[in-house]
């Protein structure tokens, strides 16, 4: 009995649910500067090193156990940036620090009869936010008219605020709002679809995701690729290039898009999973579920890749801590070459080591995990890529966004971006598929609901 109860408390859901309810509590029943924000962070790198050691599956589906690990082992990441960096309180009605220009602070005075409304979206309407002496500041420190915000005092209240803020990670239409995130017209940014058309095209979305999860899996099991073409020797590219056959060039080119779609799709399932039911019980609106990824037109380079076309769950989680090393650390100046690629690669190691954290929960070693390597370069593919477009528009000028020159450009760039991918995805990912390639034992990704193993079976 005990050995169950132990199970169940250290199961990857139980503890995604104990990290959200602790960022909730923190920021819905403490003030900003609470001694117990600091206090209790170490809980959550306890959290995950339950759930590291104790190794679970989820034995329904390989798929879900991943994504389910894979959002609890980042959520310290969460507990930083919004606990303990941008400050989110209940009585503040927001983040009460911000590290970019254009978001609001809020500090208000509160009245003490409580009978207010809860202001809904962090900040005033004109902008400004309030301040504990009764006037509005603004992130950059200027103080304007004076005002009060009041605040109702109970418990739901302050929980309903805590959970909104554990859950939403890109704080949609709100003054906090995480940059490059998508509309769901960019010609009209004020279009939302309605509720039934929301909830018919996110199906639709689970259901293409899903069948191109299940039968990618199923033809590749039942293929049984070898996955020797996988193994770490075969990660060196330009240092054994006369060795690398057709086969394995091909193989390294086919990699980097099969690794987008699959956590593309993986993504989609999860975040429309969640806004159907959200939408179809009324928790919330369709405007609080935009497209989590950006258009593929975008998908030219590398800097626009992770900054415009990937999902920006975590954007201000890892470039605020940038910010702070950046200014509050190292003292560099606001603006200028070495501070900006300071933020970049602080930003890239602090994702990189939750995604290590990523691995580990899903079974493999500190020392087997690559993600370090992996995003460090990435960083510096965007440097030579800032520099390229640095010196050609230093030579030839910026053309056209809508000229011939301009659509050959990114061509090019996708090309560049192919290549690039081609040559540094297999550091981080040819482990993971190794072994996936290797579990014969371990079925379909789907587990029990895959349909296209079910069906070659009966074939």
């Amino acid at each position: 009995m005990a050995s169950f109860w132990w199970m169940l408390a250290t199961n990857p859901v139980t503890l995604l649910v104990i990290e959200g309810l602790h960022v909730a509590v923190m920021t819905g029943f403490t003030s900003p500067d609470s001694f117990w924000r600091l206090a209790t962070l170490p809980f959550q790198f306890w959290l995950i090193w339950v759930g590291i050691e104790a190794e679970h599956a989820l034995n329904y589906s390989q798929m879900i156990t991943g994504m389910v690990t894979g959002i609890a082992m980042t959520y310290p990441m969460d507990y930083i940036g919004r606990v303990l960096l941008q400050k989110w309180s209940y009585e503040v009605g927001g983040p009460a620090q911000t590290f970019r220009p254009s978001v609001t602070v809020v500090v208000p005075e509160h009245k003490t009869n409580g009978n207010a409304s809860h202001p809904n979206g962090s900040a005033a309407a004109d902008g400004s936010a309030k301040h504990a002496n009764g006037k509005a500041k603004q992130a950059n420190g200027t103080a304007t008219k004076k005002g009060q915000v009041a605040l109702p005092a109970s418990f739901w209240a302050k929980l309903a605020f805590g959970i909104d803020v554990a859950t939403s990670r890109r704080h949609l239409n709100r003054p906090s709002e995480v940059k490059n995130c998508p509309h769901f017209s960019e010609k009209d940014k004020g279009y939302v679809p309605s509720r039934l058309k929301f909830i018919l095209s996110s199906i639709a979305t689970i259901i293409a995701c899903y069948a191109f999860l299940d039968i990618n899996d199923a033809n590749a099991q039942s293929n049984r690729v070898p996955h020797e073409l996988f193994s770490q020797d075969k990660i060196p590219f330009f240092s054994r290039l006369s060795d690398v056959t057709l086969e394995e060039f091909f193989v390294r080119l086919t990699v980097p898009i099969m690794i987008a779609a699959t956590a593309y799709c993986m993504l989609q399932i999860s975040y429309y999973g969640v806004a159907i039911v959200a939408v179809g019980l009324d928790v919330t609106g369709v405007e609080e579920w935009r497209p989590l990824f950006g258009s593929v037109f975008e998908i030219y380079s590398l800097r626009n890749f992770w900054g415009k076309f990937w999902h920006q769950m975590y954007r201000d989680l890892i470039t605020d801590p940038a910010h702070v090393i950046a200014h509050d650390v190292l003292g560099l100046p606001a603006r200028g070459l070495v501070t900006k690629y300071v933020k970049l690669l602080v930003a890239v190691l602090v994702s990189a080591f939750f995604h290590v954290l990523i691995d580990l929960g899903n079974g493999h070693s500190w020392s087997e995990s690559q993600a370090f390597y992996f995003y460090t370069v990435q960083a510096l593919g965007v440097m030579v890529e800032d520099a390229v477009v640095a010196l050609w528009i230093r030579c030839f000028g910026k053309p056209d966004p809508k000229s011939r020159l301009a659509e050959m450009q990114r061509h090019v760039g996708a090309v560049w971006l192919w290549a690039f991918m081609a040559w540094t995805v297999p550091s981080w990912m040819y482990l993971h598929i190794e072994r996936r390639a290797a579990a014969v034992d371990k079925g379909p990704l789907m587990g029990m609901f895959s349909i296209s193993s079910w069906v070659l079976g009966k074939i």
